[in-house]
């Protein structure tokens, strides 16, 4: 996610063209930065002038996978928030 004490204009951003049918071949920083691979789905949504993309995270693992990108052991923190749903 974009720092929101940035304006728009000085946010890092890197170009892509659209090609026939609509096509667009994402900057390979942007599929590094997002964690991407071959075959994940991404959401785009329009606000005002702008298209957003995030990737679809299937699974609650998934979807913390870009919470725990400095490196937190994600299986333990999820067995401490499951024991923590039984008390």
């Amino acid at each position: 996610m974009y720092d929101v004490g940035k304006t728009w204009n000085e946010l890092e951003m890197t170009k892509a063209t659209l090609r026939a049918k609509h096509q667009i071949t994402l900057p390979k920083a942007v599929v590094r930065q997002l964690r991407l691979r071959e075959g994940d789905e991404l959401i785009f949504a329009v606000e005002a002038d702008r298209a957003v993309l995030r990737p679809v995270r299937s699974t609650y693992r998934g979807a913390l996978k870009d919470e725990f990108k400095s490196g937190r052991d994600i299986a333990s923190f999820l067995r401490s928030e499951r024991d923590s749903w039984q008390e």
